[in-house]
């Protein structure tokens, strides 16, 4: 690969980071797709050197690891957004479980005094 395409490449993903980054907080999918797309490019770069074109490398390595590195952030979220379902789920009964103690005492105290 050329210097000019090596460097397309280079600008892309760094357009691609900082717009990302722009944008607000990342979401896990986000944060893993560059996670991913980083380590997959260096690796992808160790290996292309190897076999004569680092930039190639790069670019595929890069793109898989943006691949998966985005599957697996995408299951971290979701994991995370089942856990905040079942935390409010447990809090919620927890209220229920105190509303009706106090509902129970109030009982208590009437059937106490008659």
């Amino acid at each position: 690969m050329s210097q000019t395409k090596t460097a397309i490449v280079t600008s892309a993903f760094l357009l691609l980071f900082v717009s990302a980054c722009a944008s607000g907080g990342a979401s896990s999918r986000e944060k893993g797709m560059g996670t991913g797309a980083v380590l997959g490019a260096g690796t992808g770069a160790i290996i292309g050197s190897a076999t004569g074109d680092a930039a190639e490398g790069a670019l595929i390595g890069g793109a898989l690891g943006a691949i998966t590195g985005g599957i697996i952030g995408d299951q971290q979220g979701a994991a995370a957004n089942r856990d905040a379902a079942t935390n409010e789920r447990l809090r919620q009964q927890e209220l229920e479980l105190e509303r009706q103690r106090r509902e129970l005492e109030e009982l208590r105290r009437q059937q106490n005094a008659n």
